[in-house]
């Protein structure tokens, strides 16, 4: 998904949005159309900010936060669970899921905090899947009833590819 916030210098609105997209965890460039008047001819917009979504004008000014995230649902970027937002991240291959997943647990040795932490970077289904799979390879144990553990004793923590090293940081 690729969202841009169109700005122009001294926009105190525009703070505004940013620091709702940023609650929400949604990530997104920041354009000045001052710098860059090709995106005015794109996206005519008369005040700023203007949010677009995938190519597309969705809003300018300031929108409601139920509006933000109405938007974000209906376009099928993302999920409302008990109003929380979760964008799906599907880019991921198989190998990183399982990655993040088992740093998760290195991080969190509860189950449910594990998988409550990465709802909003994988879908459940694959957390559990990647679950699954780190428990059928040894690579993660049980120790009790919700208590997961890396196997340090079979094989060693994965290294952290570079472009997951933000997601871990922020876990």
């Amino acid at each position: 998904m690729k969202i841009q916030v169109l700005t122009t210098p001294g926009c105190s609105t525009c703070n505004i949005l940013e620091k709702m997209l940023d609650k929400l965890g949604v990530k997104y460039d920041l354009i000045d159309v001052t710098e860059n008047p090709e995106y005015l001819q794109k996206y005519p917009i008369f005040t700023a900010p203007g949010l677009v979504i995938n190519e597309k004008l969705e809003f300018t000014g300031i929108p409601k936060i139920d509006e933000l995230k109405k938007n974000f649902v209906n376009n099928r970027q993302c999920f409302l669970d008990n109003r929380n937002l979760y964008f799906q991240m599907t880019d991921y291959s198989t190998n990183e899921k399982m990655i993040i997943v088992q740093y998760g647990i290195k991080k969190y040795d509860d189950e449910n905090t594990v998988v409550k932490k990465l709802k909003s970077i994988l879908t459940e289904k694959d957390i559990q899947r990647s679950i699954d799979t780190l428990i059928g390879t040894q690579k993660v144990r049980r120790i009790g009833p919700e208590i997961l553990q890396n196997n340090e004793s079979h094989t060693e923590l994965p290294e952290l590819p570079e472009n997951l090293k933000d997601i871990i940081d922020n876990l």
